[in-house]
This record gives structure tokens, sequence and C-alpha cells, in this order.
């Protein structure tokens, strides 16, 4: 059996993984997630919604345009804040790879 122990992350592109794993997921969650809020209001999946059309007050308020406006904006914000956090994760990957 072998430990965690015996494979230290020393040297190498080794080193540098596991900064970056946590950012750069985070990152593409964002980015993801971004798309997935831009363009799901405005497909069959939003309107064929069991859960948003249980009751009429909720059916009108989810069929409200400004409302899915609202979601869509709310996802490209989530497109520009992971676009941007990508463009810094890269810019340090750079940085770091070009000072060592």
């Amino acid at each position: 059996m072998t430990s965690f122990a015996a494979f230290p992350f020393r040297g190498g592109n080794r080193f540098r993984i596991p900064f970056v794993q946590g950012p750069l997921f985070v990152a593409i969650y964002f980015v993801e997630a971004g798309i997935f809020f831009a363009i799901v209001p405005w497909t069959g999946l939003w309107t064929m919604n069991s859960l948003l059309h249980s009751s009429l007050a909720l059916a009108v308020w989810a069929d409200n345009p400004f409302v899915r406006g609202f979601v869509s904006g709310l996802g490209l914000a989530q497109i520009l804040i992971g676009t941007r956090d990508l463009i810094r994760i890269s810019r340090e990957w750079k940085r770091r790879e070009g000072g060592e």
C-alpha cells in the first residue's frame, strides 16, 4: 500500500496542477451554467417545466418575458465572470511558466 506522502508534488508540472484545478473548475462551471441560464428560458424546457407551472401564479410569473430576460441576463453575467476567471488563470499560468 502506497501513501500519498510517497508522491510529493515537487518539480516539473506536477507542482502546478493542484493549485490550478480548483479555480479552473469553478471558472468552467460559471461558463457552463451561464450558457444554460442564457438559453433555457427561451426553450421548451422552460415552458413545459412542471415545477414552474405547478401553480397559476408561478406559471404567469415564469412565462413573463421580463423574468426570462432577467434569468438570461444572469446567465450572461455568469459567462462574463467565468471568462474573466479563465483569462486570469491563463495569465497566471503563463506567468508561472515564464518566471521559472
